[in-house]
């Protein structure tokens, strides 16, 4: 997934003396759980609303809704 040809952005942070503690669990809960979700919405975003008759405003108020009942505060939009 990543180009080991080169340094990571973690590689030369620590090479420049910072220590990183990454949290694997975190990232993949910020990854599925948060980043898919917008992904999503972004992809299918004409399709849906074309299918469900939906203005770019409803559609938007929609997900937004959506978005924080199931995430909360845990992730900002």
């Amino acid at each position: 997934m990543t180009d080991k040809g080169a340094d990571s952005i973690s590689d030369v942070i620590e090479q420049n003396g910072v220590k990183l503690q990454i949290d694997n669990g975190a990232l993949v809960d910020r990854f599925f759980a948060g980043l898919m979700p917008v992904l999503s919405f972004v992809i299918y975003f004409d399709e849906w609303k074309e299918h469900y008759h939906m203005s770019d405003e409803e559609f938007k108020d929609a997900f937004i809704k959506s978005y924080k009942t199931t995430y909360g505060n845990h992730y900002r939009l």
